[in-house]
């Protein structure tokens, strides 16, 4: 491929034609990474008539150009200490680092993190699964809404015409898995569910400003997550805190049931947390 492009010249001169062509054996070692851009630049235009994704104007090799998106939600709700997450003072506090962010709002980002994981389960050409939620691909962008930005990771779900059901997919053992899926650590077959365990890991990170399995190296954390373990979440604490943060408790460990034919899917998510919003802004209201 030939980059054309037409160099303003001194007068009198006629322009001439500048090439900047890339290695074709630099972009064979590398082709993966190309790929990853080219799926992560796909998906993006194929949604971006949603404002739950960040808009795309242009792609080239491992580079884009999005929309403006000034606040990254990572840096908002996982507050830090110099370069280090920040954590509990003692092992027996379970206060959340984040407090200085209040329930209800908490509420509504996770509703709007889960709408828009339903802008990608719900797309109109067929499913397709982000398979790589995490709290660094969230921002919110200008017109305040929370938005997703990145699809390296993204698959568009086959249809079995036959069985007429989506098909199933594979992804490989991930070599650091501790925010992801059970199935996914054993490598079998996989749904757009896994999306959906994936957002209890980010709603916990809302919840708590801490990171799931942070304590553990990543084979201990394999092994816990496919026996089923979670983080421990103090429910009497939290509902004795706020009915908002009751609620994201709920929604979380909804979010990590193991069997992934029992998961819900996202769009029963967003409708729990729409309904759990409009609880708490009457009750909010009510107060004062």
């Amino acid at each position: 491929v030939i980059f054309k492009s037409m160099k303003r010249l001194p007068r009198g001169r006629k322009p001439l034609e500048e090439r900047a062509a890339y290695n074709p054996a630099e972009v064979g070692k590398n082709f993966e990474l190309y790929d990853d851009m080219r799926k992560d630049s796909m998906v993006m235009e194929l949604l971006t008539s949603s404002p739950r994704i960040a808009d795309i104007y242009s792609f080239c090799a491992l580079s884009s150009l999005i929309e403006y998106v000034p606040t990254m939600l990572e840096d908002y709700v996982m507050p830090t200490e110099g370069y280090e997450p920040k954590e509990r003072d003692t092992d027996d506090d379970r206060t959340p680092v984040n407090e200085y962010i209040n329930p209800l709002e908490k509420l509504q980002m996770a509703l709007e993190m889960a709408k828009g994981l339903a802008t990608m389960h719900g797309h109109s050409g067929g499913v397709i699964a982000n398979v790589d939620v995490q709290i660094g691909q969230f921002c919110r962008g200008k017109d305040g809404l929370i938005k997703i930005l990145d699809f390296n990771r993204a698959e568009v779900l086959l249809w079995d015409a036959k069985e007429e059901r989506y098909c199933t997919f594979l992804n490989g053992v991930p070599p650091d898995g501790s925010l992801r899926a059970p199935e996914e650590i054993i490598d079998a077959p996989l749904t757009e569910k896994i999306d959906v365990y994936a957002l209890g890991n980010l709603i916990y990170s809302v919840l708590t400003g801490l990171l799931v399995n942070r304590n553990f190296e990543t084979e201990k954390a394999h092994r816990r997550i496919t026996h089923g373990k979670t983080e421990n979440i103090d429910v009497d604490y939290f509902d004795s805190r706020s009915p908002a943060e009751m609620a994201l408790v709920k929604v979380i460990q909804w979010c990590w049931t193991f069997d992934a034919n029992e998961r819900p899917s996202i769009f029963q998510i967003v409708e729990f947390l729409e309904d759990e919003v409009r609880k708490n802004v009457y009750s909010s209201q009510d107060v004062y």
